[in-house]
């Protein structure tokens, strides 16, 4: 799950990442699925719904993302080097 599928996907793009599925419009959000390195697939996720961490960091007044990723959504980027 990502916060803006689109974005991850240019950014893993120019890292070398293969997607096997453009960003497409599912039931609930938009998914694109990616190659692995050993040959599978793994799909990424953008929802268009309310979350639980939503709703919990609402309540909670907080966020626990870096600031960064709190102006553009969170990212599987998010934490790697």
């Amino acid at each position: 799950m990502c916060g803006d599928v689109t974005i991850t996907v240019n950014e893993l793009t120019t890292k070398g990442a293969e997607f096997t599925q453009p960003v497409m419009n599912a039931r609930r959000g938009l998914l694109a699925r990616l190659r692995l390195p050993g040959g599978g697939e793994v799909g990424m996720y953008e929802p268009r719904h309310e979350r639980a961490t939503d709703l919990s960091d609402a309540a909670q007044g907080t966020s626990r993302l870096p600031a960064q990723a709190q102006a553009r959504g969170p990212s599987i980027l998010d934490g790697w080097n």
